[in-house]
This record gives C-alpha cells, sequence and structure tokens, in this order.
C-alpha cells in the first residue's frame, strides 16, 4: 500500500466527537437540570405553604377548644390579639341578636312588637349569644394567609332571666289546663 492509499482510507472513517456536538449536548442536559432544580424548589415552596396552612389551622382549633373549656366553666370569652409563634390570633367577640322582625300592615296592634330581640332586650348588645370569630394570620412572601373558625358562646348567667320568663310562660299556660280537666 502506498501512503496516499492509506491517507484516504482514514479519512472516510471519524473518531470522537465535534466541539459543536459537546455543546450542544450539554445545552441539553443544562436545560433538564434547570427544569428539575425548578420542580424540586417550587414542591418546596409548596410543602412550607402548606406546612404553615395546618400549623394555622392546628392554632385556630386549639383556640375554639380553649374558648369551649372556658364556656363550660362559665367564662365568656372577650376580643383580643396576640401572637403565637409567626402567627397573629385575632379573636373577636359580638352579640348576636335574633330581632323579631317588622311588623306586617294591616296587623292587630297588640301583636306588633319592634326591635324586640327573641334572646331578649330591646338592644343587640344586651343578647346572651355570642358569635365568637377566630382568624389566624400570618405572611407568605408578599401577601397575607389566614384561616378562620367560628363559633357560638351562650352566657348562660345573662340568659338566666330570660330562660326564667320563657319557663314561666310555658308552665302557665299547662296548669290552667290541669285545673280546667280536674
Amino acid at each position: 500500500m502506498t501512503r496516499p492509499e492509506r491517507a484516504r482510507g482514514t479519512r472516510g472513517t471519524r473518531s470522537g466527537l465535534t466541539l459543536i456536538e459537546v455543546l450542544a449536548a450539554v445545552a441539553v442536559l443544562g436545560v433538564g437540570y434547570i427544569t428539575v432544580i425548578q420542580a424540586g424548589s417550587e414542591g418546596l415552596l409548596r410543602e412550607g405553604e402548606t406546612r404553615r396552612y395546618l400549623e394555622a389551622s392546628l392554632i385556630a382549633d386549639h383556640e375554639v377548644f380553649e374558648i369551649e373549656e372556658a364556656l363550660d366553666a362559665g367564662v365568656i370569652p372577650s376580643s383580643e390579639t396576640r401572637e403565637v409563634d409567626a402567627y397573629e390570633v385575632e379573636i373577636e367577640v359580638a352579640p348576636v341578636s335574633l330581632a323579631v322582625p317588622p311588623p306586617e300592615r294591616g296587623a292587630p296592634v297588640e301583636t306588633q312588637v319592634d326591635g324586640v330581640s327573641l334572646l331578649g332586650g330591646t338592644r343587640p348588645d344586651q343578647s346572651p349569644l355570642r358569635r365568637v370569630d377566630i382568624r389566624i394570620k400570618w405572611q407568605e412572601g408578599f401577601s397575607e394567609r389566614a384561616v378562620s373558625r367560628t363559633t357560638f358562646a351562650f352566657d348562660t348567667l345573662q340568659a338566666a332571666p330570660i330562660l326564667d320568663r320563657l319557663v314561666g310562660s310555658v308552665e302557665a299556660p299547662g296548669a290552667g289546663r290541669e285545673e280546667n280537666q280536674q
């Protein structure tokens, strides 16, 4: 074999990669790694948000439990705001009035009762029924997040006169019927 034939034979086969092929492979791998890293960091972010939401829910449930325990002991909660760990606990207590609806036109005058609550009193703040709103707030990035719970409290001491009147009004008609039957 002569020298020119040997050179011609080796030129037809290629061994190794060109620089452009290596750069293309690195670019494809880079895009794949960036996608995996983004998905992983997004998953960690969502996990953190979910963990804080769960913690806030547990704090809210604990507050409801504490309020209901206090109610069993006869203590009516009051409105307050305080910090628990990284969360702001806001408890708002407001009276609930079950007002008698306004009288209809043409109703007899003796049946018209205006502005009286079914729970007693003419002012809403006299109601023994309280709505207790519990709101747990925290900062999540640039926005505020919150978890809420609502329960109701009944002040039996304030309701005692109302309950006595109700019991008296129920007993009076029944007592009259028994006397008539004998």
